[in-house]
């Protein structure tokens, strides 16, 4: 269990944000609450492997020189570094490598987060996502559906 993230559980409401204790999370969250637990993958452990499986995705689409350079940039910059095209083979090679991560990586969220020790269920194919600027986006969709 992560017990330092006691601190860092905020339930988030439309008229205030207030600290929440661990072992209430789950509960709330099946009651429909939202919960932000804030330094989650950096506790669990998970943050620098997440972050190591996304570059090495980068690494296999589009090579060692476009991946140095998203690096370099930083991930927020990734739709200026490699084209729309290659964003798409991106995302999917990143599907591969964070698949390979997905069983540890639920059960330590449901175990640190939710507290259960039980079996559960999880996606079996995880969400990878690079968001981009939406006008960005926007400007490739128009140039794709002309």
């Amino acid at each position: 269990m992560v017990s330092n993230l006691n601190s860092k559980a905020r339930s988030v409401s439309l008229k205030q944000t207030k600290a929440v204790p661990l072992h209430e999370v789950a509960a709330r969250v099946m009651q429909g609450e939202i919960i932000i637990v804030q330094g989650c993958l950096q506790a669990i452990g998970y943050f620098d492997r997440l972050q190591k499986a996304n570059l090495e995705g980068i690494r296999r689409a589009v090579g060692e020189e476009k991946a140095a350079r998203v690096i370099e940039q930083g991930f927020e910059a990734i739709h200026q570094t490699l084209s729309w095209d290659e964003l798409s083979v991106v995302v999917n090679r990143t599907y591969e490598v964070v698949c390979s991560l997905d069983p540890d990586f639920s059960k330590a969220i449901v175990r640190s987060i939710f507290q259960f020790e039980k079996p559960f269920y999880f996606e079996d194919y995880p969400n990878v996502r690079f968001h981009i600027p939406y006008d960005v986006a926007r400007e490739q969709q128009k140039s794709l559906t002309l």
